[in-house]
C-alpha cells in the first residue's frame, strides 16, 4: 500500500485503505475562478465536475467529494491556498460496531419487516424504534452525500 501525500493537512493515523479514498472539504471563495478550475483539472478533476464544484463553492461556501487516494494533496491543498481555497482532510468513517438495538433498527431502515425480529422485552422494541426515528431524523438533515468520485 502506497503512502498517502496529504501530511500537511492530516496528522494522524490513517488506518483505513487506499481503496476508501480521501475524503476532501474545500472551503473560501476561490480569487481566480478560472485558475481553481485550472488547478483541480491539472489534477485530473473531470472538467464538468470542476464546474459543479466551483458552482457550490461560491453558492454555499464549501465543497464536500471524496478523490482517489493516489493524488498529491499536499500539492492540491498548498496550490488551492494561493488562491484563497482551503483545504481539509476528512477520514473516511470506520465501520461502527453495532449494538443489537442498533442492528436492528439499521435493518428496519433497510427494510426488514419488524415482525421478524424477536424482542427480549416490549422496552427493547421501543428503544430500537427510537433509535430508527433518530436515523431517520438525521439523515433528513444532510443537506447530500458525498458522492462518488469526481
Amino acid at each position: 500500500m502506497s503512502k498517502i501525500q496529504f501530511d500537511k493537512y492530516f496528522q494522524g493515523e490513517w488506518k483505513y485503505h487506499n481503496i476508501q479514498g480521501v475524503g476532501i472539504k474545500l472551503s473560501g471563495i476561490p480569487t481566480d475562478q478560472e485558475k481553481f478550475i485550472s488547478i483541480l483539472q491539472g489534477e485530473s478533476c473531470n472538467p464538468l465536475a470542476t464546474r459543479r464544484i466551483l458552482s457550490q463553492i461560491l453558492d454555499k461556501g464549501f465543497y464536500l467529494t471524496t478523490c482517489v487516494s493516489t493524488l498529491n494533496f499536499n500539492r492540491i491543498g498548498d496550490t488551492l491556498k494561493l488562491i484563497g481555497v482551503n483545504m481539509e482532510i476528512i477520514p473516511p468513517i470506520p465501520d461502527p460496531t453495532l449494538g443489537e438495538e442498533d442492528r436492528i433498527a439499521l435493518a428496519l431502515y433497510k427494510g426488514e419487516d419488524i415482525n421478524s425480529f424477536k424482542f427480549s422485552s416490549e422496552e427493547q422494541k421501543t428503544e430500537v424504534l427510537n433509535r430508527l426515528d433518530i436515523f431517520n431524523k438525521q439523515i433528513e438533515k444532510l443537506p447530500y452525500t458525498l458522492g462518488a468520485y469526481e
